[in-house]
């Protein structure tokens, strides 16, 4: 005759597996937030090589400021310049953050279906310039270049406002002091409008810019921060000589170890923002 298990032994075996699932539950959690951060550092190398191919095949020239008229009421997006080279649009996507606008703090028109298009931006519209950067006062900026686009009155390389600072630069990238300290592409947000033909944007793979922008780490609580450095407070990086890069948040924004001479003075500045 068979012996039955008594309750105790039952509840003793519920409470060995529920251990066990205690104890590994977070590490499949850790274990698929790798293999997310992976796939996104994968996803950066490819927009680095991507850029490169494309300056090499436009003279060095850099793509447009964060977006191009193209008329009939669609800016057409980084991401539309490069599709040719990567052919993938979840390429410009992190999946481990959110493509919902509100998700980031943004508000564009919803009868125009916006949608978060990109999590990886270009922040051409920030020269290298002396700056309180996110509650550190140091030589902050990325390279961006001076085409007609960022160089017209009010823009970030209008010569009225680069005379009045004679140490601001607004450069290419290939003028990077050292490329490979040189973030090209940080963690972000493009939000484009991406409604169905008829539509003017009907015919675009990304739709038309509505706007671009990304969160630091001051933004402690905010959600923007949150969807936009996913990884342990940190995300990754594409730099100028196409690699790419982790950085913890903190250390990408707030690092000003490296010594910049001006005027007979060291000055602290960026290590991840450099220009000749």
């Amino acid at each position: 005759m068979k012996k039955a298990f008594t309750l105790i032994e039952l509840l003793v075996v519920i409470a060995i597996i529920a251990i066990l699932a205690a104890i590994l539950f977070p590490v499949f959690a850790q274990a698929k937030a790798a293999a997310k951060k992976t796939a996104a550092l994968s996803n950066v190398k490819q927009l680095g090589t991507s850029y490169a191919i494309y300056m090499a095949d436009v003279d060095d020239r850099m793509t447009p400021y964060m977006w191009q008229n193209r008329g009939g009421g669609v800016f057409i997006t980084t991401m539309e310049v490069l599709f040719p080279y990567v052919k993938n649009r979840d390429i410009f996507l992190n999946q481990a953050s959110s493509r919902s606008q509100g998700d980031f703090g943004i508000n564009c028109a919803t009868t125009a279906n916006p949608v978060v298009m990109a999590h990886w931006i270009i922040p051409q519209w920030i020269r290298w310039d002396y700056y309180n950067w996110f509650g550190t006062t140091m030589f902050a900026g990325f390279s961006n270049q001076a085409n007609p686009l960022t160089a017209g009155a009010g823009g970030p390389c209008d010569p009225a406002a680069l005379s009045s600072r004679p140490w601001a630069t607004c450069t290419e990238i290939q003028n990077a002091e050292n490329p490979s300290s040189t973030a090209l592409w940080i963690p972000g947000f493009f939000v484009t409008y991406n409604r169905p033909l008829p539509a003017p944007e009907g015919n675009t793979q990304f739709g038309s810019a509505c706007t671009i922008g990304f969160a630091p780490d001051s933004f402690v609580q905010s959600a923007a921060r949150r969807n936009v450095h996913t990884f342990t407070d940190g995300q990754n990086y594409g730099m100028g000589d196409s690699s790419a890069k982790y950085f913890p948040t903190i250390r990408m924004n707030r690092d000003s170890s490296r010594g910049f001479q001006y005027g007979g003075a060291a000055y602290p500045s960026s290590p991840f923002m450099q220009v000749r």
